[in-house]
């Protein structure tokens, strides 16, 4: 099964799904699991971009820092390690 980093899911998702093919989204070679895809689902609204609240959800479950230049993602209960630019 293929699998494809964030940046080019998110950029390329139509074209991967049109393909018909199965593919893994994955963050750092880690993939996006059906854990991480639930509790998304079930963090606030506060960040509109789908793709950023599943990197959220997938450091709560995880337990790993999220390195992010994005003020907003500090408003989630996830270890986060903000860089100011």
């Amino acid at each position: 099964m293929m699998q494809v980093n964030m940046h080019e899911a998110k950029t390329n998702l139509s074209s991967l799904v049109a393909k018909g093919e199965s593919f893994i989204i994955a963050k750092a070679g880690k993939p996006i699991t059906t854990q991480h895809t639930l509790l998304t689902g079930t963090l606030p609204m506060i960040h509109k971009d789908p793709f950023d609240r599943i990197l959220v959800a997938q450091s709560i479950a995880e337990g790993i820092s999220l390195i992010t230049s994005d003020e907003i993602i500090t408003k989630y209960p996830a270890p986060v390690i903000l860089i100011r630019k």
